[in-house]
């Protein structure tokens, strides 16, 4: 808001502007993305000369609160773990803050099972050990085995061994 105070000749008035700050562009690289891969976030304003912060957050948590630097700001990261995150950038100026969001989808990392046996093919009645690997040797978590049974179908039921 600009006024003007007046003099002896003319009287006082005032002008009022709305001052817009375009909210910064936001991008990320690669979306999707697999769990433990890193991603590469980057928030620019319009202004290469612009100055300030921008903080990057995953909902309410905040990953990082980032300088400007030529108009824009990068921030990397590969702990967001697997499922659906609402990334905000928010850029925190003099006139304001102003925010752009995205959506980043991580994917699981993939897994091989191998199954073995300890006597294949077996007879009625002779114990057979089941053994199951599961790659990578990282992966945590527990193995179903389940018996199909001789004339196994895609629509019959399994047993849990």
């Amino acid at each position: 808001m600009a006024t003007y105070n007046g003099d002896n000749t003319y009287g006082r008035s005032s002008a009022a502007l709305v001052q817009t700050v375009k909210p910064p562009t936001l991008t990320s690289s690669p979306n999707p993305s697999t769990f433990g891969e890193v991603v590469t976030f980057t928030a620019k304003v319009s202004s290469s000369t612009a100055t300030g912060t921008v903080t990057v957050s995953d909902g309410s948590t905040t990953l990082g609160s980032l300088t400007l630097s030529n108009g824009a700001a990068t921030f990397t990261t590969a702990t967001l773990s697997a499922g659906t995150h609402f990334i905000v950038a928010t850029y925190n100026c003099n006139y304001g803050n102003s925010s752009a969001t995205l959506t980043q989808t991580v994917t699981k990392r993939t897994t091989t099972v191998t199954l073995t046996s300890s006597a294949n093919p077996s007879i009625t009645g002779q114990p057979v050990t089941f053994s199951a690997t599961v790659s990578p040797l990282t992966a945590t978590g527990s193995v179903t085995f389940r018996d199909y049974g001789p004339t196994h179908t895609d629509s019959d039921a399994c047993q849990e061994l």
